[in-house]
């Protein structure tokens, strides 16, 4: 499981090297697209009080990474309940378009954690903290990537000490997967402007 988690993070190390520079060649380029951040919100993981934590965990990490502006939690969840959304984690296409363009951004991030208590054969009693995170793209409302980071210990307070933990490490890997989608979306439209 270390050696999994470890090749994951190499991976992602390669990969968000590649995406800065051609982030960096496009800006310096003169591509219009490039230079204004991307737009992203969090909504609540759930109605759960670890769905608020993680989806805040989730805020403020994503809120120091370069190429992105955060959408005010307070203003995405008044557009969310504007639109009438009460937190579905299945959508249809037009229904995540439609969430992502009351909120006014490129990308949102929602999903359900939790923190529950388990047993095993090794182990009386542990607590386990779960989120399941679902990356959205406003413009078509495909879900760009899934994620579910969980943590196990002996203390329910612990165990969302360590998923906080987890989602610190994996929130540049979400902002990786943003800038993958747009260089995707622009691969697209070159292809669909040259082929007609």
């Amino acid at each position: 499981m270390l050696l999994l988690r470890l090749l994951l993070t190499l991976s992602l190390m390669c990969l968000a090297a590649g995406t800065e520079a051609r982030a960096q060649d496009d800006s310096a380029g003169g591509d219009a697209t490039r230079r204004r951040p991307l737009r992203v919100a969090v909504l609540d993981f759930g109605d759960t009080e670890t769905g608020r934590r993680a989806a805040a965990d989730a805020w403020a990490h994503l809120s120091k990474l370069a190429g992105l502006r955060l959408v005010a939690p307070a203003q995405a969840r008044a557009a969310a309940r504007g639109l009438g959304y009460s937190g579905s984690l299945n959508l249809t296409l037009e229904e995540a378009r439609d969430l992502g363009a009351a909120i006014d951004c490129d990308y949102y991030l929602t999903g359900d954690a939790q923190t529950l208590r388990r047993s095993s054969s090794a182990v009386s009693v542990y607590h386990e903290a779960y989120a399941s995170v679902f990356l959205v793209s406003t413009r078509d409302g495909r879900l760009v990537a899934w994620d579910r980071p969980r943590a196990e210990a002996p203390t329910p307070e612990e165990a969302e000490r360590r998923l906080a933990a987890e989602l610190t490490g994996r929130a540049d890997a979400y902002r990786i997967a943003m800038l993958r989608a747009e260089e995707d979306e622009q691969e697209r439209r070159r292809r669909a402007a040259t082929a007609s």
